[in-house]
């Protein structure tokens, strides 16, 4: 790292077809949400640290995540939720904050779902110029 700020987070995700189950790997990242009808719930699987952290490497555990068929996996950037919410101070959305947003957009279409995701997040950081950060949302569906 050319600086102690310089590093990266990441997830991925890697599903064989027709197993009910992803194989999950966090570096750093934070967890992700889980659609499964109207419900939804946060998920985090065991994790390593953010890329760049350990020198010399470090080992990111696989953990392995149920999603049955008609399940759903939405993967997002923390853009989504460290836009500050307060003309001043600095309270943030946050995880406790986007996922009160995601149940209630819940039975929405994922499109929809994504959608008014970002809409909400924006919204609510508008008085403060707006989310900071960048914004990817990947909604993913089990059949």
């Amino acid at each position: 790292r050319a600086r102690d700020e310089v590093f990266a987070t990441l997830v991925t995700l890697a599903a064989v077809p027709g197993e009910q189950q992803a194989h999950v790997v966090r570096a750093g990242h934070h967890g992700l949400l889980r659609r499964t009808g109207t419900e939804v719930e946060w998920v985090e699987v065991p994790g390593g640290p953010a890329l760049g952290m350990v020198p010399g490497g470090a080992r990111w555990p696989t953990a392995q995540l149920p999603v049955p068929a008609g399940t759903s996996v939405v993967l997002f950037t923390d853009g989504l939720f460290e836009g500050h919410i307060s003309r001043r101070g600095t309270e943030r959305l946050g995880e406790e904050g986007l996922l009160a947003l995601a149940r209630e957009g819940a039975a929405l279409e994922p499109e929809a779902f994504v959608d008014r995701l970002i809409e909400k997040a924006e919204s609510l950081a508008e008085a403060r110029g707006g989310l900071a950060d960048d914004v990817a949302v990947v909604h993913l569906n089990w059949n």
